[in-house]
C-alpha cells in the first residue's frame, strides 16, 4: 500500500507508463499530473505554449485500468485560465467518429474511410487528422491513438492543437 502521495502518484504513472512512453515518443512530453480533488490527467506538453490535458471519457483518470471507460482530451493555453481553448467532448460527433476509428478493427477502419473525405468534417483539424488515419488505414499500419500521434509528429503536425484554424 501507497504509503506517501508520491508514492500514490508513482503507481498512478506506472498504471498509465505506455501511453506516457507513446505520447513520450511522439515528441508530446507527458506526465501524470494531480488537477485538485484527489483527480489526475496526463498532460502532454505540446509546442507553442500548449498542453494537453488527457482523462478518461466519464471523469478524471481512473486508478484501475478496467474501469476506463474512454479518453476525453482538452487542449490549453499554458497562459490561460482552467477553460480549454478546445475539447473533444461525448457530445461532439466529429470527434466520436475519430475517436471510434482510431479504436476500430483495420477491417471496420477501412469501410468508414471508403465512406468519408476530410471535407464531411466540420472543423478543419478534424478533416486533417481524418486524412492521417485515412493514409495510415489504407497503408494497413496501425491507427490506434498512440500510432497517429506518432504519424502526426513524424510528418510536423504537432504545432497547432487548438483546432481552430
Amino acid at each position: 500500500m501507497p504509503s506517501s502521495f508520491a508514492d500514490v502518484m508513482a503507481v498512478g504513472a506506472a498504471s498509465y507508463a505506455a501511453e506516457i512512453a507513446a505520447l513520450d515518443a511522439a515528441g508530446l512530453p507527458t506526465i501524470l499530473l494531480h488537477t485538485g480533488g484527489g483527480c489526475t490527467a496526463l498532460q502532454a506538453r505540446c509546442e507553442a505554449g500548449r498542453h494537453l490535458l488527457i482523462t478518461d471519457a466519464q471523469d478524471s483518470l481512473v486508478w484501475s485500468r478496467d474501469a476506463q471507460e474512454g479518453w476525453a482530451v482538452g487542449a490549453y493555453r499554458d497562459d490561460a485560465a482552467e477553460e480549454p481553448e478546445s475539447f473533444l467532448p461525448r457530445t461532439d460527433m466529429e470527434a466520436l467518429c475519430l475517436c471510434t476509428l482510431l479504436w476500430a478493427s483495420t477491417e471496420e477502419a477501412t469501410g468508414v474511410v471508403g465512406g468519408l473525405t476530410a471535407r464531411d468534417f466540420h472543423r478543419p483539424v478534424y478533416g486533417e487528422l481524418f486524412d492521417v488515419v485515412t493514409t495510415e488505414v489504407r497503408a494497413m499500419k496501425p491507427h490506434d491513438p498512440a500510432s497517429i500521434a506518432a504519424a502526426l509528429a513524424e510528418h510536423g503536425r504537432t504545432a497547432d492543437t487548438t483546432g481552430y484554424n
